[in-house]
């Protein structure tokens, strides 16, 4: 029995690395705007948000947003299978094919640990998670856009500011970036995967998460606010007060 276990652990493990491996292939691949556009059109229908679907630039955008949307995951790689005509990148085809096999072969005691592994390490039950995951199946227009969308002036100064927001962050978070991450409700997966995107990249990781955190957010109002309960919980509260004297 506990070999079986110790042996599903690695396997577990290895797909994990596996997984991160494929999406740094997937982003290395060296592909033209019209490749790109026929990534997004692939997943279109399963994002179901033409305006959070536009503001991925790049394909590592793309990939977040469909982790976010709970699209992707490494128990679940089906949308990177549609990748593999429009990426055309013989390395990324192999891995993928790979990891699809080992995944089919070990799939049930994979996805136990996961969901175990999400369990101990995300704030969010999976009772909520489903609940997510109902909720952004809904068509996006059944939601009215102007119930979520700042006002005026504060949307502006947000937009003026945004990257030297982001960069006064980046400089001050540090080693606090995880905390920080928790607290704008990036799951445990997410800052996983970011950790092992950036893995002597702190500076990065800040940024991942800011982006990332801004693009779950309905608006720039909303994800202010965010941003400043965040950096109160992490006791950073000049932060905080830098920041609203930017956007005042």
């Amino acid at each position: 029995m506990a070999t079986s276990i110790t042996k599903d652990l690695a396997i577990y493990k290895q797909l994990r690395n596996d997984y991160s491996n494929l999406k740094i292939l997937a982003n290395a691949c060296d592909i033209g705007q019209g490749q790109f556009e026929k990534c997004k059109d692939a997943v279109k229908i399963g994002v179901n948000s033409t305006r959070k679907l536009s503001r991925a630039q790049r394909l590592c955008d793309l990939l977040r947003l469909l982790e976010t949307r709970n699209l992707l995951s490494m128990i679940s790689v089906e949308l990177l299978v549609q990748f593999d005509t429009a990426l055309g990148d013989a390395k990324y085809s192999k891995h993928l094919e790979n990891y699809r096999f080992l995944l089919k072969q070990h799939y049930t005691a994979v996805r136990r640990l996961y969901l175990e592994d999400l369990r101990h390490r995300d704030r969010r039950t999976l009772l909520e998670k489903e609940i997510e995951r109902a909720k952004l199946g809904d068509p996006e227009s059944s939601i009215p856009e102007q119930k979520n969308e700042p006002s005026k002036g504060q949307d502006g100064s947000f937009s003026e500011h945004r990257r030297a927001i982001h960069q006064l962050l980046i400089n001050e978070i540090g080693r606090d970036w995880s905390a920080l991450g928790r607290h704008l409700k990036l799951s445990s997966a997410n800052l996983f995967a970011i950790e092992e995107r950036r893995i002597k990249d702190v500076k990065g990781r800040i940024s991942d998460i800011l982006e990332e955190a801004e693009q779950n957010c309905s608006g720039e109002q909303a994800f202010l606010a965010l941003l400043g309960e965040a950096l109160v919980s992490i006791r950073r509260k000049d932060l905080k007060r830098k920041i609203d004297k930017m956007v005042s």
